[in-house]
């Protein structure tokens, strides 16, 4: 059984971009939600069309209600953004009880449906609409001004403290399941909007991590993104209803200063592997020195003079790797110089759904070619060549001219200490000493055994001596492993990259 708010209802069918319609019958009264690709098109009453019988519908007290596919929507009445529309309800709700009619609201409505049955995307499926003023203890939230420990009187405090920050009242009760499904994870408080964030911490200091919504009354997340670096420095993972269009939005969160960016789980996805993706991230980004983080501007890039203009590209290859907080540093590094002296290939832990747009706005961003790496073919100099290690490839090393030739060896989608490791591997060994791995910002140490590979096929690593790494941990396992084996390693700062990279390759 599950207790659930029509409201609750709207949201979650709207966060997954779901098509549906929503019948109700309450006394002698129907009524009809059609809600088609996530945005509510048409409502209808015996009496109403459009927003009036939308708020109408949601002041019925009880009923029977029926959920549908939604097929072809005849007409559409509405225009407006759901968010509004489910705000002006709560703002009528809000109003009737300021003048004393404290009667059951929609968010006290209980929909009780069989567990058995999808919830989403079914025909035909019947239930009651009870009046449930209370749904017990288990499903209290703290919500709007209600912000507070969601643990009081818990012994022992968890290692990692997380505040979520998110207008919907379903999704942080169900974000919130996903999170303290890890015992070492513990939400702290809940924040309906960014300036009720901003109160918590002041009175809250101790949190470790951020999850913050773009989207919301009141403060927008961004605007909150800006108080929250400049008067606390604890790490922020954006968290929206994202699609491949909306990456530029995000890359302006990240340029000020949010660690990492996941999207809201679609309805179609496992919430076991979702939950574990989303710890993962949650436990990598609290390891991120928000106090490194150093906004990027276009001035940051190295753009100078190539000194060694009209050289033939070097047979090379450099290998960049980023994750937790490396979205920024990709536009300072002297991409345009790298690319002319050989091939630049670029792994950034990103979903492969965001990776194209991801590419657009960095090939923008740093005047440099950028190529989304999908299928294989061959890889070349004069550009950056893009991926997020999901795929299980091989690589071949060609010249006359000088290229690497890349073969999808099956259709696997890799995980990315697998997908990483994988690639580090087979490139390693194609190279040897042609190859050098340069390593960015990342709270994931890269395994020992890849390392020794890299040592064995002598290749090289590169770590950058820069003040503006957050997720040191990567670079930092690399440091421990060179200090304990006879790894060729360099330092370099962004400046002489290019040279240091040159330099590498001149003992092959």
């Amino acid at each position: 059984m599950i207790n659930l708010s029509l409201t609750d209802l709207i949201q979650m069918v709207c966060l997954s971009r779901s098509d549906i319609v929503i019948r109700v019958r309450s006394g002698g009264t129907e009524g009809v939600i059609c809600i088609k690709k996530g945005q509510v098109l048409h409502a209808e009453t015996n009496t109403l069309r459009g927003e009036g019988a939308f708020l109408e519908i949601l002041r019925w007290k009880d009923g029977v209600f029926e959920i549908q596919s939604s097929g072809n929507v005849a007409s559409s009445s509405i225009d407006k953004p759901w968010e509004h529309l489910l705000l002006e309800a709560m703002r009528e709700h809000d109003e009737r009880l300021d003048e004393g009619r404290s009667e059951p609201s929609v968010d006290g409505v209980e929909i009780t449906v069989p567990q058995s049955i999808p919830l989403l995307g079914v025909e035909n499926v019947a239930a009651r609409v009870d009046i449930a003023g209370d749904h017990g203890e288990e499903d209290d939230q703290p919500s709007g001004s209600e912000i507070g420990d969601a643990r009081p009187g818990t012994a022992s405090p968890r290692i990692l403290r997380v505040l979520v920050v998110d207008d919907s009242t379903f999704f942080t009760r169900q974000l919130k399941r996903l999170i303290e499904a890890d015992q070492d994870i513990e939400v702290v408080g809940i924040a309906a909007n960014g300036r009720e964030a901003l109160d918590f911490l002041s009175s809250n200091p101790a949190v470790d991590v951020i999850t913050l919504d773009i989207q919301m009354p009141v403060m927008q997340g961004d605007t909150a993104l800006k108080h929250i670096m400049i008067r606390h420095a604890v790490p922020v993972v954006i968290m929206s209803a994202l699609n491949p269009g909306q990456i530029s939005k995000v890359m302006e969160f990240l340029q000020l200063g949010a660690v990492d960016f996941v999207a809201k789980p679609e309805a179609h996805e496992d919430a076991t592997e979702y939950g574990s993706r989303l710890r993962a991230l949650i436990r990598g980004a609290a390891l991120a020195e928000v106090s490194c983080f150093k906004r990027f501007r276009r001035s940051d890039q190295l753009t100078g003079p190539d000194h060694q203009t009209g050289r033939e590209p070097g047979e090379r290859v450099l290998l960049l790797i980023g994750a937790e907080g490396a979205h920024m540093e990709w536009p300072r590094l002297p991409l345009r110089r790298l690319c002319s002296r050989g091939i630049v290939l670029g792994m950034q832990r990103i979903s492969a759904s965001l990776l194209p747009g991801f590419a657009d706005c960095l090939g923008e961003l740093s005047g440099t070619a950028t190529v989304p790496i999908a299928d294989g073919g061959s890889l070349r100099p004069g550009a950056l060549h893009l991926g997020n290690a999901g795929i299980d490839a091989d690589f071949t090393l060609r010249s006359d001219p000088f290229r690497l030739d890349m073969e999808v060896c099956s259709s696997r989608s890799l995980s990315w200490s697998a997908g990483l490791s994988s690639w580090m591997g087979r490139l390693s060994t194609a190279l040897g000493g042609r190859l050098s791995v340069c390593i960015l910002s990342g709270s994931e140490p890269l395994s020992d055994e890849v390392l020794s590979g890299l040592m064995i096929n002598g290749s090289r690593v590169i770590v950058p001596s820069t003040p503006t790494i957050v997720c040191k941990r990567m670079m930092q396992g690399v440091e421990r492993f060179v200090r304990e084996n006879p790894l060729s390693f360099n330092s370099a700062s962004y400046e002489n990259l290019t040279e240091v990279w040159a330099e590498n390759a001149s003992h092959e």
